[in-house]
């Protein structure tokens, strides 16, 4: 096996890398050698050649310590392709690098401190995002991303985030667009999976708080066979509370968490009795 250092060397020394290091990322059960490599300015060909050297050096056993590589193929906005060193495949990783400095440089002038990052589990997440929602999911769809996933992370913290499974058509998105529109609530958080909305987290005033949470509802068409997580806090928000309360509309799948097992630590009275009211009419939950 040959060290850390040599590996830093050789790729350290390629063209098109201006720094490359091995780094080790911790995890609940074991520490993830990771092989980074800055390479924002490469062409296509020279991202080919750090992936096989890679590839090479971890398939004759002189690297199989490494479990993933780690490449930044973008500055401006910063653009990252993590994979697993094991199935590291070139072609795929020039693919992938071509189609997000495409979306990158679409974004770049609405979001140039956004951060860019597709993962080893297929699921892009665009952080520090200041481009409208619409214009980076169009972004998304013009030049191909194929990620399984979208994780959009406005630098608003007012702004609600966004997780989207792809793909999702620009119909698709004006019926949700119209859908969030209608709603009597803030949102902080919004799930899309099969074109529908599966995931909420609303801020509701308290005065009018159960009808808001019952019309949001209505809108989504959310019940059996078509659920919906939903959380929710009062207004004014406190930022330090997980949520206010929650229901899983047509369904019964809550977490196992110390707000669950003992909501009157967390909430009061009020919101334990609105919590109440939202999950017998809503959740599917024998009782």
């Amino acid at each position: 096996m040959i060290d850390t250092d040599e590996l830093e060397v050789t790729i350290s020394g390629m063209p098109g890398v201006t720094k490359a290091w091995v780094s080790f990322d911790e995890d609940e059960l074991d520490s993830i050698a990771t092989l980074n490599v800055q390479m924002p300015a490469a062409d296509t060909a020279q991202l080919s050649d750090v992936v096989q050297a890679v590839s090479r050096a971890h398939g004759d056993s002189s690297a199989d310590y490494l479990k993933r590589l780690r490449l930044r193929v973008g500055d401006v906005p910063a653009v990252t392709v993590l994979r697993d060193v094991k199935t590291l495949n070139a072609a795929d990783v020039v693919a992938d690098s071509t189609v997000l400095r495409s979306f990158a440089a679409i974004v770049a002038s609405t979001s140039p401190a956004a951060q860019i990052d597709w993962a080893t589990d297929n699921r892009l997440t665009v952080r520090q995002l200041t481009t409208p929602v619409p214009e980076v999911l169009q972004a998304l769809r013009d030049v191909g991303v194929a990620a399984s996933t979208v994780h959009l992370l406005p630098i608003d913290s007012a702004a609600p985030s966004w997780r989207v499974a792809l793909p999702l058509s620009r119909d698709q998105e004006h019926r949700i667009h119209r859908q969030i529109e209608a709603m009597p609530a803030q949102l902080a958080r919004i799930a899309v999976r099969d074109a529908t909305i599966t995931d909420l987290g609303v801020v509701v005033s308290r005065q009018a708080a159960r009808q808001a949470l019952v019309d949001v509802i209505s809108i989504t068409g959310a019940g059996t066979g078509r659920p919906l997580w939903l959380t929710w806090h009062m207004t004014p928000r406190d930022v330090t509370q997980q949520y206010d309360g929650s229901v899983h509309v047509g369904g019964c799948d809550y977490p196992d968490s110390h707000l669950e097992q003992r909501p009157e630590k967390y909430l009061s009275a009020e919101e334990i009795e609105l919590q109440d009211q939202m999950r017998e009419q809503y959740d599917t939950c024998r009782r």
